[in-house]
């Protein structure tokens, strides 16, 4: 599977899911609107998160984006 078709069927995935969150009213999905609307509110947008989760994959490329995605959630929680 080449570049472009890998990225198109993500972005399709991503629109069903944005789409179904829409319609969504459980706790987990109001919880992921809170993250994204905190990070705008504090002036992150997804551009930077993307820019710092391939930041850390070049850093660590044995790992998956998945485990650094994890790794970061860890990390913040430290902070908290």
């Amino acid at each position: 599977m080449n570049a472009v078709m890998a990225s198109s069927i993500n972005i399709r995935h991503l629109s069903e899911r944005s789409f179904n969150m829409k319609n969504d009213n459980s706790p987990a999905t109001a919880y992921e609107q809170f993250k994204l609307e905190w990070m705008l509110a504090h002036g992150y947008t997804l551009q930077d998160l993307v820019a710092e989760l391939e930041k850390l994959r070049e850093e660590s490329p044995d790992l998956s984006l998945h485990d650094i995605f994890e790794i970061g959630r860890a990390s913040c929680r430290e902070r908290v």
